[in-house]
């Protein structure tokens, strides 16, 4: 049990080092007039298809993505495609703006090395962490900027699909049972400032979005991506 929960630690822990390994990416207090907001992107053609977005409030054709981390919820035992193993193993997405690594904790996992189970309240937890300075998107006001994608099988069912909310339920449980801080971040330099965290938080239309396979979809929007 021992050496299993020192993988598992090990696992959760590492990636999260890169945001603290440079001070000045770390996150700080971010410019009022620079606010980015992550979301999932469902295909109007496709309804299996979802991309992870990020929202700017601004436009610019110098930013440069430091670092990031995306979080987001999936009713447990959904398989998706490209398929992400169990910690401590790690595997990506269908990389669009960046390289990143996802990694996948259960509730199974979770219990097995000695907590509860309840807490991760039927889901899955993704966490893709960006490869520092990997991505150069350009910047169009409130339009989607695409990260990576990944497909749900026919028959996701459950709670749905949702971005993790900063500090929720779930993100204490974790950071008090494992230490690990599962929170969203992104830290961006634009047009020449120094890299900060301007992450605010998720966008209305698409931060909870119902499974597709045999049920209506509900508060899902369908808007332009901006390709990278």
């Amino acid at each position: 049990m021992r050496s299993k929960l020192w993988l598992f630690l090990t696992f959760v822990l590492v990636l999260p080092l890169v945001l603290q390994s440079n001070p000045a990416l770390a996150a700080v207090n971010a410019p009022q007039d620079v606010k980015l907001t992550y979301g999932f992107v469902q295909d109007s053609a496709d309804t299996q298809l979802l991309t992870a977005v990020v929202y700017p409030n601004i436009s610019s054709e110098d930013a440069i993505l430091s670092t990031a981390v995306f979080t987001f919820l999936l009713p447990a035992g959904t398989q998706t495609s490209p398929s992400i193993p169990e910690a401590p193993a790690s595997a990506a997405f269908t990389d669009i703006t960046g390289i990143w690594t996802v990694q996948k904790v259960t509730p199974a996992l979770y219990a097995s090395v000695g907590f509860d189970a309840a807490d991760l309240q039927g889901r899955d937890v993704y966490q893709a962490v960006l490869s520092p300075g990997s991505a150069t998107p350009a910047l169009v006001a409130d339009q989607a900027v695409s990260l990576f994608s990944f497909r749900l099988p026919n028959d996701c069912i459950g709670a749905g699909i949702e971005v993790l909310a900063n500090d929720s339920a779930i993100q204490q449980a974790l950071l008090a049972s494992i230490g690990a801080n599962f929170n969203n971040q992104m830290s961006m330099s634009v047009d020449g400032t120094p890299a900060m965290d301007q992450y605010a938080g998720n966008h209305v239309s698409g931060a909870n979005l119902s499974c597709p396979g045999g049920t209506e979809i509900s508060n899902t929007y369908y808007l332009p991506l901006v390709q990278q």
